[in-house]
């Protein structure tokens, strides 16, 4: 059975050297996961430069993310995940799409509020890792005695967003994340 273990501290803490040694004591029968990308190539090369480690197939240091995808890609689902820079304009397209059909009237200046587009990938993305769909926070807005129009707005942004990621094969980290659960409680 697999064994999970949980490390933390930062770059050069004294942890780093224990980790090395574990990761090497069971080099290609495990997988050390770090926070982003350059800390999996900077740690990678410690341990086979430093270490005298011999390569392995797989990729036995990852960035979470894509130890994640990577695991679906094991599971046979195909995921296209989203850069920043792809998010953000998505999210323009989202506004510019909703301004166009009159549904911005609540926000004169939108879609060109300077941080609007920041700020609403924020609250999708607390709204997705929260497991709240589209559909409920519609619901729990319009439930409210009286509906604020940030609110509508933020329902009709968050609906445009999540169809255009959907209608175009796409996935943000929080919803790589959802697929991952959906595949573990399927059993896949």
């Amino acid at each position: 059975m697999a064994q999970a273990r949980l490390f933390l501290g930062t770059h050069g803490s004294e942890r780093e050297a224990g980790v090395n040694q574990l990761v090497a004591g069971h080099w290609g029968r495990c997988v050390l996961l770090t926070p982003n990308r350059a800390s999996a190539t900077r740690r990678m090369e410690s341990l086979l430069l430093e270490g005298g480690l011999p390569p392995c197939f797989g990729a036995p240091v990852a960035e979470f993310n894509d130890f994640v995808a990577g695991l679906l890609s094991t599971a046979g689902v195909s995921v296209r995940l989203v850069s920043g820079l792809e998010r953000t304009l998505l999210m323009e397209d989202c506004l510019a799409r909703l301004q166009a059909e009159g549904r911005l009237a609540g926000l004169a200046a939108a879609p060109d509020a300077p941080g609007l587009v920041r700020h609403l990938l924020e609250v999708i993305t607390q709204l997705k890792q929260g497991a709240v769909e589209p559909e409920q926070f519609r619901e729990r807005v319009l439930g409210q005695k009286q509906p604020g129009l940030w609110d509508l707005m933020v329902a009709d942004v968050y609906t445009a967003y999540q169809e255009a990621l959907i209608g175009g094969g796409l996935h943000d980290v929080p919803g790589l994340y959802w697929l991952a659960h959906e595949q573990c409680a399927a059993g896949r």
